[in-house]
């Protein structure tokens, strides 16, 4: 039964997840695609190995401008944006390795479990038909979760907002942010929503932690654990 023995129906509760190592592993190939697609359409040899989180907006659209802000000491062109052909790359890396993209341990157990019970939406950086193809080829596309894509808003904690708005749930004391990343981190500080990490390895559990994040998971495998955090983070459990 969905949300038995996880969270009892607490209309109040809303929880935004980011999309890539949140909810859909896959992370290194899906890097190498846009990474690719922005070398070709700026003209660049990016650096594999920047650090990611020094850069002020880190959305699919923000990075590219970014990017060329660092390396050309200029934003992306329009005709620039257009010619970073991202997705196409990722089709192919999919019709290659239709498993490329799964679903985070545990994710869809926690999803079937909130279902009717949480109002729960998707902020993700990805570009739109990014976010609709890696929700698809993972099978999280079931749930018909809305989502909330680069396109829709400048940077990450606008499109956290622009989630909650989606979901009625804007001013609700009781909203969790759910990431992997130190921008996600910064975000949900910025919007003064307590935060859930997703950590895949120490390493990265000790960035978030550095950055702020007191409640950290590696997956939702645990679904008694997760549903403790959760409840501690909205102020609705011991």
């Amino acid at each position: 039964m969905a949300g038995a023995g996880i969270l009892p129906a607490m209309p109040d509760l809303t929880l935004v997840f980011d999309l890539d190592q949140t909810l859909v592993r896959g992370e290194a190939l899906d890097w190498a695609c846009y990474l690719d697609a922005c070398d070709d359409a700026l003209g660049l040899q990016v650096r594999r190995d920047d650090d990611w989180a020094a850069y002020p907006v880190l959305t699919d659209l923000g990075l590219l401008d970014g990017l060329s802000q660092r390396y050309r000491g200029q934003a992306a062109t329009p005709a620039e944006r257009d010619r970073a052909d991202y997705l196409s790359r990722l089709q192919v890396v999919v019709a290659e390795t239709p498993t490329v993209y799964s679903p985070v341990a545990g994710a869809v157990a926690l999803l079937e479990a909130l279902a009717g019970v949480a109002r729960v939406g998707i902020a993700t950086g990805n570009l739109r038909a990014a976010a609709t193809l890696k929700l698809r080829a993972s099978g999280l596309d079931r749930f018909a979760l809305p989502v909330v894509c680069s396109e829709d808003a400048p940077d990450r904690p606008g499109l956290v907002r622009a989630c909650l708005a989606r979901l009625g749930s804007d001013a609700t004391p009781h909203a969790v942010s759910i990431g992997d990343g130190e921008w996600d981190v910064d975000a949900a500080a910025a919007l003064g929503l307590p935060f859930l990490g997703v950590a895949v390895d120490d390493a990265r559990a000790a960035r978030l932690r550095a950055r702020g994040a007191r409640e950290i998971v590696r997956d939702f495998t645990d679904l008694a654990d997760v549903r403790a955090r959760l409840g501690r983070l909205a102020g609705m459990g011991p």
